[in-house]
């Protein structure tokens, strides 16, 4: 499947800018939220919205570490409550977001 979104170059930025919704994702680039999932299983090997999953949360160590409070990096990282980032957060990296930070500091960047 050859699409115009091959020719997307940034989908970490375009993800920030729907709010990491794959359903916001998907208007922005002009499809429906089935191309989309289309494009990312044939491209990624996952659905969008696991792809944007595992993107937040990557990108989770570098808001905390640099002095943003959890309730900010939630909010920032399209979490609808803190309390659900932080579940995601202990089960991607084994510690709480407050623990990481105490135990890794700065060296999380």
């Amino acid at each position: 499947m050859s699409s115009r979104l091959d020719c997307v170059q940034d989908w970490e930025e375009l993800a920030a800018e729907a709010k990491y919704e794959a359903s916001k994702l998907a208007q922005r680039c002009q499809i429906s939220d089935r191309q989309l999932r289309r494009f990312f299983l044939e491209k990624f090997g996952v659905t969008a919205q696991d792809w944007i999953s595992q993107l937040r949360l990557r990108k989770a160590p570098l808001f905390i570490s640099t002095g943003h409070s959890i309730k900010v990096t939630a909010f920032e990282l399209g979490f609808k409550q803190p309390s659900h980032f932080c579940r995601e957060f202990k089960r991607v990296y084994g510690l709480s977001p407050r623990t990481y930070i105490l135990v890794h500091g700065t060296d999380a960047l």
